[in-house]
């Protein structure tokens, strides 16, 4: 007769199946609702807010002492280059948000795996690490590789190295995953150019573009593996090996 491998949940595996998905599955949701519902809003009218300064800028250049002979569509055409500059800085600004919210995503994620780890406990550490996390959840019962919020967790953690450090071994992973987070939207043909780009400012809103459904892709399956790890809890507390 098979004897089940007692887990470190000691018996509250039912307790925990409840707390993991009430304790972690709502700060990830109000997390990624934030980007959508708070941050990106402000950038929703770039378009007229860049004509607005430029005719701002127009009325400045025009105020300024003449050093030279110039006429106003002189003025108008640099005060339009200011505009469309002020314009492609904000859009980066943007993309920089989207691709910090990622990076944030993830790390609330590792940061949840080890309160988890330090609340049953089911290690002793005073800081996170997370192969070491991931390494308790499965020697008590809890093989997350198997997961099928695994791959899309896998594909969050390169996003994150790669928005972080740019060029590297995770950005050369993520490229040959996920290929179409390295074009850009707004000019998608620099992007498709025969000769490499190398990922240089992630941070500032360049060379990687996630988008908001990428976001939300990576919060759903975070949530998903909650409810992954409660139903393998409510399986271990039932008896299933």
């Amino acid at each position: 007769m098979k004897t089940v491998q007692a887990s470190g949940f000691q018996r509250n595996e039912l307790f925990w199946a409840r707390s993991v998905k009430a304790i972690y599955a709502p700060v990830v949701q109000y997390f990624s609702r934030a980007l959508s519902e708070r941050l990106l809003p402000h950038f929703s009218n770039l378009a007229p807010e860049a004509e607005r300064f430029a005719e701002e800028e127009f009325q400045r250049l025009s105020a300024l002492p003449v050093l030279y002979e110039t006429d106003s569509s002189e003025l108008a055409e640099l005060a339009n280059d200011n505009g469309v500059s002020w314009y492609a800085s904000m859009a980066a600004v943007r993309q920089s948000v989207v691709n910090l919210h990622a990076v944030g995503l993830r790390h609330l994620f590792e940061q949840q795996l080890f309160d988890l780890v330090s609340r049953v406990p089911l290690a002793s550490r005073s800081s996170a690490n997370y192969e070491k996390d991931l390494k308790a959840l499965c020697k008590n019962r809890i093989d997350v590789k198997n997961f099928n919020s695994w791959p899309t967790l896998e594909e969050l953690r390169l996003v994150c190295h790669a928005v972080k450090h740019g060029a590297g071994s995770a950005a050369s992973q993520l490229k040959g995953l996920r290929a179409d987070l390295f074009v850009n939207p707004v000019v998608p043909t620099l992007s498709s150019l025969n000769r490499p780009v190398p990922v240089l400012q992630p941070l500032a809103g360049e060379d990687i573009y996630l988008r908001e459904a990428d976001v939300e892709k990576y919060a759903a399956t975070i949530e998903n593996f909650w409810n992954e790890v409660s139903q393998r809890l409510e399986q271990m507390a039932a008896g299933v090996i």
